[in-house]
């Protein structure tokens, strides 16, 4: 971040890579991408705190917290994605693991920052609006996830073994903890202030968000892929899709005191919850599709399942809307997952085709997500960031930040 990073307002921002985080705007097309405002992207994880297209995996937002891994324990917000990403301010980074005491973005082995960091890699998060199309999206007050088992104090999305937070938490991969803020992507990382990881383990007392197999936003969200949440308005076209308030989870196991949404084997929420599967236990409302949902709150889950708090549009395996017009819609999962043109047409959302296209949020150009990947000439230079692929230009976001380097 350092830079072209730090230029990159904590706003907008623009990756190509494996993961992106952004306190501000970020696009992104590449595994992941974390934005604390606007963010867009198309790779395999996107999460967006303000406004976020993406289309890829998954994308994670803070006050938004969607993980998708093995274990997850936060205390406050925490979202992971892949091994784990957690970041409290705004970090970029494209490695395995990336922290910054202030802002940074790196690609390499890690990186930790205390303030910013964006990183590009495994994961994208984003604090705004999110626009994905990928395999799952969660936002915070908003959670979705798919794993194993999920466990959260106050919102917790996870997609994966474990999940635990005490106030928001997403993850996805083996472990995520984090005490403030954390988002990491590599073997370990620890930060008291906020960090971003992607590995085995990742501990924050504050936010967390990891974008592994899951998308979370806080504000606006639309994506096309395998899940997707929204806190605000959500558009995707995926497999599930899930807001906070609203919690939807198709997976082993989950658990959360607040809001929580997931997709596994077992799913449990404090507060809503609507599940269809195996078992279904809610304190308040739950619908979930899987081997198990217990929600104290509200939660609603379908299969691969989308669930979005304010509005959300998508088009995939599943789609469930907890207040848009077509709030629970059809959701032809798995279907063609039409365009849910919710929202406004945002698109098609062709996930898991094209990807392509997705003129999300403006144009946002296509991100064609998962092809070429390539350029995406991030930031400022951020150069192309070519990370796993070419992960092809993508221009994301024209206005938002064109390719980064408007930075």
């Amino acid at each position: 971040m350092s830079g072209a990073d730090e230029d990159m307002d904590h706003h907008d921002r623009e990756s190509f890579g494996e993961e992106e985080s952004v306190e501000g705007v970020t696009e992104g097309i590449g595994e992941e991408e974390t934005v604390e405002g606007e963010m867009e992207s198309i790779g395999e994880e996107e999460s967006v705190e303000g406004v976020t297209e993406g289309i890829g995996e998954e994308e994670t937002v803070e006050g938004v917290t969607e993980g998708i891994g093995e274990e997850e324990t936060v205390e406050g917000e925490m979202e992971g994605i892949g091994e784990e990403e957690t970041v409290e301010g705004e970090m970029e980074g494209i490695g395995e693991e990336e922290t910054v005491e202030g802002v940074t973005e790196g690609i390499g082995e890690e990186e930790t920052m205390e303030g910013e960091m964006e990183s590009i890699v495994e994961e994208e998060s984003v604090e705004g609006e999110m626009d994905s199309t990928r395999e799952e999206e969660t936002v915070d007050g908003e959670m979705e996830s798919t794993g194993e088992e999920e466990t959260v104090d106050g919102e917790m999305e996870s997609t994966g073994e474990e999940e635990t937070v005490d106030g928001e938490m997403e993850s996805t991969g083996e472990e995520e903890t984090v005490d403030g803020e954390m988002e990491s992507t590599g073997e370990e990382e620890t930060v008291d202030g906020e960090m971003e990881s992607t590995g085995e383990e990742e501990t924050v007392e504050g936010e967390m968000e990891s974008t592994g197999e899951e998308e979370t936003v806080e504000g606006e969200m639309e994506s096309t892929g395998e899940e997707e949440t929204v806190e605000g308005e959500m558009e995707s076209t995926g497999e599930e899709e899930t807001v906070d308030g609203e919690m939807e989870s198709t997976g082993e196991e989950e658990t959360v005191d607040g809001e929580m949404e997931s997709t596994g084997e077992e799913e449990t929420v404090d507060g809503e919850m609507e599940s269809t599967g195996e078992e279904e236990t809610v304190d308040g409302e739950m619908e979930s599709t899987g081997e198990e949902e217990t929600v104290e709150g509200e939660m609603e889950s379908t299969g691969e399942e989308e669930t979005v708090e304010g509005e959300m549009e998508s088009t995939g395996e599943e789609e469930t809307v907890e207040e848009d017009e077509t709030l629970r819609y059809p959701c032809p999962k798995k279907e063609p997952k039409s365009p849910f043109p919710q929202k406004e047409s945002k698109s098609p959302l062709l996930q898991k085709e094209p990807k392509s296209p997705l003129p999300q949020k403006e144009p946002k150009s296509q991100l064609p997500q998962k092809e070429p990947k390539s350029l995406l000439p991030q930031k400022e230079s951020k150069s192309p960031l070519l990370q796993k692929e070419p992960k092809s230009l993508l221009p994301q976001k024209d206005r938002k930040f064109s390719p980064r380097n408007q930075r």
